[in-house]
């Protein structure tokens, strides 16, 4: 080969490798880039971690306290509905037994003894009342 032409392939290979320099160096610079970004996310994911756990924690605990009180209070309405049950059903036993009383009671008797008693009464009044 001649002179020119090694001279030639040697200034294309120095284009070449200048050409080749740039695009590494803006592969360095995207890569570097790339990798900052990447921290930055690694970075706000961890601190999100830290900060939200705890209170993700804190709040399952209090949801968990809360169904506790839910359920104690599900059983304590259950056992008021258990009393107002009995309550009703001592006072519907009352109830009947004082309708069944009344029932028994002979009111055309009653009356009758009323009226007498107001007839044997009236006289007394009368004498009473002279005296006034």
């Amino acid at each position: 080969m001649e002179e020119k032409e090694i001279q030639d392939l040697i200034v294309q290979l120095k284009e070449e490798n200048e050409i080749e320099k740039r695009y590494l160096k803006k592969q360095l610079f995207l890569l570097k880039l790339s990798m900052l970004s990447t921290t930055g996310i690694f970075i706000t994911l961890l601190m999100a971690i830290i900060i939200l756990v705890p209170r993700i924690t804190t709040t399952l605990t209090e949801v968990n306290l809360a169904i506790g009180q839910i359920s104690n209070t599900m059983v304590q309405v259950e056992e008021v509905f258990e009393s107002v049950k009995r309550l009703v059903e001592e006072s519907e036993e009352g109830l009947g037994l004082a309708i069944d009383s009344m029932n028994s009671i002979d009111f055309k008797g009653l009356n009758q003894s009323i009226t007498d008693l107001g007839n044997v009464v009236s006289p007394l009044a009368d004498f009473f009342s002279k005296f006034r």
